[in-house]
């Protein structure tokens, strides 16, 4: 089973989910989430569009996929999404992290022109 869960307050810290049978009141299990106090952006390089799958050749992505899959909170972007200025998609995701989610460690990486 996936569950998705959005954290909507921009406070910090952890809730449990119990899942229980239906026909009686006893946990069977129990799932802590966390808030993210960090994101994790990856600029592809020149022509590298993030895909799914990803592409193998594509280590930038390949990484990124890796980071998510150990639970951090990874956006995975084209190069040309980040303009000369260093606005655009990737910057705009990065700002509401931070003001509206209360993020406060932001690591970025990528490879060639995305670097």
């Amino acid at each position: 089973m996936t569950v998705w869960v959005e954290w909507v307050s921009s406070a910090h810290g952890s809730v449990d989910l119990h899942i229980e049978p239906v026909a009686f009141n006893a946990p069977k299990d129990t799932l802590t989430f966390h808030s993210f106090q960090s994101i994790v952006i990856a600029l592809g390089g020149e022509d590298q569009v993030p895909s799914s799958p990803v592409d193998s050749s594509h280590g930038t992505f390949v990484v990124a996929i890796s980071l998510y899959a150990a639970g951090y909170d990874v956006h995975m972007y084209d190069e040309d999404v980040v303009d000369g200025t260093g606005s655009g998609a990737a910057y705009d995701e990065v700002v509401r992290a931070v003001q509206a989610r209360g993020v406060d460690v932001v690591g970025i990486f990528g490879y060639s022109h995305g670097g």
